[in-house]
């Protein structure tokens, strides 16, 4: 591996799919998500699927919550974990 610093003035500027931003309603799904249920979250165009993941993650740790995820065929579910594991 090689690398160097350089003047942030002479980088190139970071592209909008490297940009990190926050998938709104994320913290709205996981705040109403009662034990028991999962929630159902599909992508909208130009999110990614690790995005996804993580900002679902974020948000239940935001709020105290442990969370399982997984995805099925491109659609994302989410339950409360029930056992104190994240995963």
């Amino acid at each position: 591996m090689k690398y160097e610093f350089v003047a942030k003035t002479d980088a190139p500027p970071p592209s909008l799919d490297r940009k990190k931003r926050r998938i709104g309603g994320l913290d709205e799904v996981i705040g109403e998500l009662p034990p028991g249920q999962v929630a159902r979250v599909e992508m909208d165009e130009g999110e990614r699927p690790r995005q996804m993941v993580e900002q679902l993650y974020q948000a239940a740790v935001r709020q105290g919550k442990l969370l399982e995820v997984w995805e099925v065929g491109g659609v994302f579910y989410a339950a409360i974990a029930e056992d104190g594991s994240q995963g």
